[in-house]
């Protein structure tokens, strides 16, 4: 029998208004409410007018699971931090750099299980901004939100007992 989260994921795999459902309340509630999700093939984007932050989140079946992201044999990330969000293992990390910022939690209870909650952050060319620092990175106050974003999503989406 397929629990709560399985539920979910499955739904997401198959449909990102499901991804997109999964976070809308919490990315308006902590980012603002001028973050409007954009519904593609194997994500959910969330933009606002000026598009200065990219906020893009997943929930399914497919993918990899998290502790592939914390192990990352290639080193193609830096940071990596194990952490738990609402009771759920998770794990974080950057891109070398500091470019990106990502969250993958594993609402089935363990980072080795198929499957995934994530959300990235990533500072975007302001719209109608030429001169735009192409080296600007994530910023303190976004990680913090990226957090409190996955922390209500979780606990939001993901409380049945496993």
């Amino acid at each position: 029998m397929p629990t709560g989260a399985e539920l979910v994921l499955a739904a997401g795999a198959a449909d990102p208004n499901v991804e997109c459902a999964v976070f809308r309340d919490a990315v308006k509630k902590t980012f603002g409410q001028d973050f409007e999700p954009i519904a593609t093939p194997g994500s959910c984007y969330f933009v606002e007018p000026q598009h200065r932050l990219q906020i893009e989140t997943g929930a399914t079946a497919n993918g990899g699971a998290p502790g592939q992201w914390l192990a990352d044999p290639n080193k193609t990330y830096k940071d990596h931090r194990q952490t738990s969000f609402s009771g759920n293992p998770g794990v974080t990390f950057r891109s070398t750099d500091d470019h990106e910022f990502s969250l993958y939690v594993s609402p089935l209870g363990n980072l080795d299980s198929r499957g995934h909650v994530r959300l990235t952050i990533t500072p975007e060319r302001e719209r109608g901004i030429d001169d735009w620092d192409r080296s600007k990175t994530v910023t303190a106050v976004d990680v913090a939100k990226a957090h409190a974003v996955m922390k209500l999503a979780m606990a939001t989406h993901f409380r049945t007992t496993r």
